[in-house]
């Protein structure tokens, strides 16, 4: 959430969409956020976090610039779909969040789940 909207800026948020350059440097803001946060979070070894920012990094900066081609398309345009757009790009950064961590992770449920010691093996 820091990476993604507290350090990216009012300026940012918009010229993401439209400049390669602002897109790229929002992204590697998210990554340097992820790299420095998840080893105080996640608590796992370092060689982990590093893997998880680097494949999360490029992850968001996939998801932003496919999001952001529909949300120009659809900016004053249609409103409920606009909103629908934003609010599949917040799922997709939050799946690809968690979906990399199972990956990168072994016993990575483990983490994120309360109920990890009831499941049958």
């Amino acid at each position: 959430m820091l990476g993604d909207f507290f350090f990216q800026g009012d300026n940012m948020i918009w010229l993401k969409y439209f400049r390669l350059k602002s897109l790229f440097g929002h992204s590697f803001i998210y990554f340097i956020c992820l790299l420095l946060f998840s080893p105080l979070l996640l608590q796992i070894p370092f060689w982990y976090c590093l893997l998880f920012a680097v494949v999360n990094g490029l992850l968001h900066l996939g998801v932003d610039y496919y999001t952001g081609i529909l949300r120009k398309k659809y900016w004053e345009k249609d409103e409920t779909m606009y909103a629908t757009i934003m609010g599949i790009d917040q799922v997709a950064h939050i799946a690809c969040l968690v979906i990399s961590f199972l990956m990168i992770v072994p016993d990575g449920f483990h983490y994120i789940s309360p109920y990890y010691e009831l499941l049958p093996y």
